[in-house]
């Protein structure tokens, strides 16, 4: 019977921008079982009309490694981390990985939605503002994450990509709304 120790499981490493295709190249070459989603869809260019392929996911490539050689993957250059959650990275069940191949080179252009909703908590997850969390609001089409500073009894909006915005877990969510609803009555 396998040890947790010794069972392979899927996890998602965040990559350095456009380098996704490098990273899961380099992985296959030592053996690492990996998957890098992609869409195939048409670009126009005033000269011509291209179907090329796009990462599904950008920033993104999925991992299916043992404990032990998990460590391995975050020394490859290019990779900047497991994306986790409770510090623990995040395992991606397998029916996932199968539906994902399923539509990876699929001729349709796909657009990954984060399950973010307009007016949930969330958390930035990247960029300058990696760890603010506010709300998700909508604007002018465009999806904004409107991030209350408290101390200054404002509020600021930041455009960001919805991809770059993780929901809040329901306790994260209850200590943002008991912030809001505190504030609201002094």
């Amino acid at each position: 019977m396998p040890t947790n120790q010794s069972v392979e499981s899927w996890h998602v490493a965040y990559t350095m921008p456009r380098s996704e295709q490098k990273v899961y190249d380099f992985l296959r070459r030592v053996g690492v079982t990996s998957f890098f989603p992609v869409q195939s869809v048409l670009r126009k260019w005033s000269d011509r009309i291209k179907r090329i392929e796009l990462p599904l996911f950008p920033n993104y490539i999925f991992v299916r490694v043992t404990p032990q050689r998990r460590f391995e993957v975050t020394n490859v250059e290019g990779v900047v981390r497991y994306v986790s959650f409770a510090g623990r990275p995040a395992v991606v069940p397998e029916s996932v990985i199968e539906s994902l191949q399923k539509l990876s080179g699929n001729e349709l252009e796909v657009v990954a939605d984060p399950f973010c909703r307009i007016g949930m908590p969330v958390m930035i997850c990247e960029g300058p503002f990696a760890g603010v969390k506010g709300y998700l609001v909508k604007r002018n089409g465009k999806e904004r994450l409107q991030v209350r500073v408290e101390t200054l009894k404002s509020t600021v909006s930041i455009e960001i990509s919805p991809l770059a915005a993780m929901p809040l877990t329901e306790e994260e969510n209850e200590m943002v709304s008991n912030l809001s609803t505190e504030n609201q009555l002094q």
